[in-house]
């Protein structure tokens, strides 16, 4: 069985303490992600902690097209990050011995193609273009 932790759907006790845009979520996402780890973790082989963190912070936080809805604000952007490593670390440490799953995280990217792809530099920007997405994602994480 896999398991998704956040795929647009944070649990209403988080949202109702600032969601993502609270930096005390990153310990309650991870004591959340404990409750289910110990619940569930004989039935999970596969465990997802977030579903696109750039697009929780961008659409769902900046531009509000996704939920919770929110316009503007950037407060949340390294939150989902933060606690993704934080579960990530806890299943590692106290779960993956015993229950023998395997965590990681869902990362949203662009794909682009050369304009022209005789032209370097149609190229070099396509390529850029990919990188831009994954190096936001990368430089938050630390």
């Amino acid at each position: 069985m896999n398991v998704t932790l956040y795929h647009w759907d944070l649990p209403q006790a988080l949202q109702d303490f600032g969601g993502w845009e609270n930096e005390t979520i990153v310990q309650r996402f991870k004591e959340y992600a404990d409750v289910l780890f110990e619940r569930l973790g004989d039935k999970v082989k596969f465990w997802i902690t977030l579903n696109e963190p750039f697009v929780i912070a961008a659409q769902g936080h900046s531009s509000g097209e996704s939920p919770p809805g929110w316009h503007g604000s950037i407060h949340c952007r390294p939150q989902p990050n933060k606690a993704h490593a934080e579960a990530w670390h806890l299943y590692h440490d106290k779960y993956r011995a015993s229950q023998g799953g395997v965590i990681s995280i869902t990362i949203n990217s662009d794909w682009a193609e050369p304009r022209d792809p005789s032209k370097q530099e149609d190229v070099e920007a396509a390529r850029r273009n990919v990188q831009l997405v994954l190096m936001i994602f990368n430089k938050e994480t630390h």
